[in-house]
Order: C-alpha cells, then sequence, then structure tokens
C-alpha cells in the first residue's frame, strides 16, 4: 500500500451500534495501536500513514503525541502534523 487514511474513533462515549466508544483509555490506545501496526504492516517503504484524530484523549491525555511516538518507534519517518482547533468561538460586537 502507498497510503492508510484513517479516522478512528475517538473514544467520547458516542453510540455507535456495532462497538463501545467509552473504553478506558489504556484499552482504546490498546486496541488502536493493534490496528496502527497492521497498518505499517501492510505500507511498503516510503508509503504514508494518515490519522485524524481528536488531539485530546481527555484534558490531560494528548493523543496525537502519542500516535505519533507509535508510528516512530515503529520506524516510520515523522513528516509533521496539522492541528486543527475546532472550537465555536464567537466575536464580540
Amino acid at each position: 500500500m502507498d497510503l492508510v487514511l484513517t479516522s478512528p474513533p475517538y473514544n467520547f462515549g458516542l453510540d455507535y451500534a456495532s462497538t463501545a466508544d467509552d473504553n478506558h483509555w489504556e484499552t482504546y490506545f490498546e486496541k488502536l495501536f493493534g490496528i496502527f501496526a497492521e497498518c505499517v504492516r501492510v505500507l511498503k517503504w516510503g508509503g504514508r500513514a494518515v490519522i485524524n484524530v481528536q488531539p485530546l484523549f481527555s484534558d490531560y491525555i494528548p493523543t496525537h503525541h502519542l500516535i505519533s511516538n507509535f508510528f516512530i518507534q515503529k520506524k516510520m519517518i515523522w513528516k509533521g502534523e496539522i492541528l486543527w482547533e475546532k472550537n465555536n468561538y464567537k466575536l464580540a460586537a
């Protein structure tokens, strides 16, 4: 594979019919990293992995750092990250 693009569930307790979305964070990352390991396995050398994920698992667990560290440990070359802050700020009139 040349490219893997995925947007995993954010584990915010959403009501999915087929799976729980409210796992303890250790269980969540264990499952997520198992999937990512398979992504790395099928990527050719020089292939790209693009992960769309919420930056914070909670107020104190930086999801994007844990994920980037996983890929770095798998000898993937880190190209960068884009953080998209989607808060709905209201401008004062």
